[in-house]
């Protein structure tokens, strides 16, 4: 075999074996799928915080993550739970206390007084209660409700007496009822005691250190700026009050770098003997705070209570000139 012949076999061995270690090396065609791992860039939310004007424990915006605090002042975080069940949409009836108090859709309230009332048995609700976490309950018999009001009706298996005076309340639908963080709070805060103390003032009611029964702090809208509500007053016996015990809820808001007040509910009992009177002490609680009508802010679910009866009322912000409405109530009691 001549030197030339040799130098070409040579080099023909040289290429197939370069083509044999460049396929395994490339895996094979261009189409293949990318198999590394991928990285979610999806950053954690960021928030930030302005402080309230001087001497006011008011917070101006919302903080969703986890912090640490050495203060002695305990806080409650309501969230909702998470969940593998779909939920089905569901009529958007709300039940609360004393009944059905209507239903919601497409962003819309509807009374009892529209003439429909979509309760009906094995609907799917979600149960909102103050600083617990939302459960879901298969509705069970709708049964007629008080008998002092027509229409109206309870819903078996989602209110029980046991939950007296805080009842939760109750929605028929599958959107996120919580979507904003709600934190109770301690009820020995100084800057609060003395709001409700200017309130009342303002109202011929002087009580220079109101006992605080409810402190939450929210953000109904989800805008950044947090609201704070507050329960105060009277909290014994209601058929043993006495002149001027008082119940009031108010809620404070910081609207263009002021702290803005507005009165929810306030009884006070009037002066004079009571046991001639008959009077019935009228208490107010705070039931829940969530999103009843899908549009993503919440609205405000309270409790009042009185010697023989009670009911729950739905209050809505509209915006920062109307302030809080109420759009649904429902009440039993003689």
């Amino acid at each position: 075999m001549s030197q030339r012949a040799l130098v070409g076999i040579i080099g023909g061995l040289v290429l197939i074996v370069g083509l044999l270690i460049g396929l395994l090396v490339g895996g094979g065609s261009d189409d293949d799928p990318n198999l590394e791992a991928v990285v979610d860039e999806a950053s954690a939310p960021t928030t930030s915080t302005t402080e309230a004007p001087s001497g006011s424990d008011d917070a101006t915006a919302s903080d969703d993550s986890a912090t640490t605090t050495t203060s002695t002042t305990t806080t409650t975080t309501t969230t909702t739970t998470t969940t593998t069940t779909t939920l089905p949409p569901g009529s958007g009836t709300i039940v609360a206390g004393s009944g059905v108090a209507g239903w919601s859709a497409a962003g819309q309230w509807f009374g009892l007084d529209d003439g429909f009332l979509p309760a009906t048995a094995g609907e799917t609700y979600q149960v909102i209660k103050l600083g617990e976490p939302v459960t879901t309950v298969v509705a069970g018999d709708v049964t007629s409700g008080c008998e002092f009001i027509d229409p109206s009706a309870d819903v078996d298996g989602i209110m029980s007496l046991d939950d007296w005076p805080d009842y939760p309340v109750a929605v028929a639908a599958n959107w996120n009822v919580v979507p904003h963080k709600v934190e109770v709070l301690s009820n020995d805060n100084q800057t609060y005691k003395d709001a409700v103390s200017d309130v009342l003032n303002g109202q011929g009611v002087i009580d220079p250190d109101p006992t605080l029964r409810q402190v939450i702090r929210t953000d109904l809208e989800g805008d950044g700026v947090e609201e704070v509500l507050i329960v105060a007053g009277y909290d014994g016996p209601l058929f043993e009050a006495s002149p001027r015990d008082y119940s009031i809820t108010i809620m404070r808001k910081l609207i263009e770098s002021q702290v803005q007040t507005a009165i929810l509910s306030f009884y006070v009992v009037p002066p004079g003997e009571t046991e001639d009177l008959g009077w019935y002490f009228e208490s107010y609680r705070i039931a829940a705070v969530a999103d009843l009508n899908g549009d993503g802010r919440m609205e405000i679910v309270t409790n009042d209570s009185y010697f023989e009866g009670g009911g729950s009322r739905i209050i809505e912000y509209l915006n920062d000139d109307l302030g809080p409405w109420e759009v649904l109530h429902v009440g039993c009691g003689v």
